[in-house]
């Protein structure tokens, strides 16, 4: 299965990740916790260094309820990408997860089950997640 989401993108994504079993997301800014659905056992990358920070484009908010769920929180400096495993699902897209992603502007991106991309979407987290790091609540209280 293969489906371009556009106007649909948060709403599908918000559907999707609250049906789920298991979430693992890289997305560069995350700002909102309000289209993500995520808990424990889910996984988080995102780019949480200072500056993103500072200007806002990732909320250390955000990031703290989503560890405060049971999220492991993973900071990844430099992160652009913005990739979502869902169960068998990958979303590959522009979108960042945003106010102004859900609500302004024109995003889209490609949902599919196709098992091989699937399978190397998984290879990437893993290899990010190991370059990346993990942020516990100590670390998520500085930001």
């Amino acid at each position: 299965m293969h489906q371009l989401l556009l106007t649909n993108l948060w709403p599908t994504i918000a559907k999707l990740s609250k049906e789920a079993a298991h979430v693992q997301a890289a997305i560069a800014y995350v700002s909102t916790a309000d289209s993500l659905y995520l808990r424990a056992g889910d996984i988080l990358m995102v780019d949480a260094s200072p500056n993103a920070i500072k200007t806002a484009q990732t909320s250390a908010r955000a990031l703290q309820s989503y560890r405060t769920a049971g999220v492991a929180i993973f900071d990844s400096a430099g992160l652009h990408a913005k990739l979502l495993l869902i169960d068998d699902k990958l979303i590959v897209g522009s979108g960042n997860a945003s106010n102004s992603s859900a609500n302004r502007l024109t995003e889209a991106a490609l949902l599919t089950t196709d098992a091989t991309l699937v399978r190397q979407a998984q290879s990437f987290l893993f290899q990010l997640a190991k370059q990346s790091v993990a942020l516990d609540a100590s670390a998520l209280a500085k930001l």
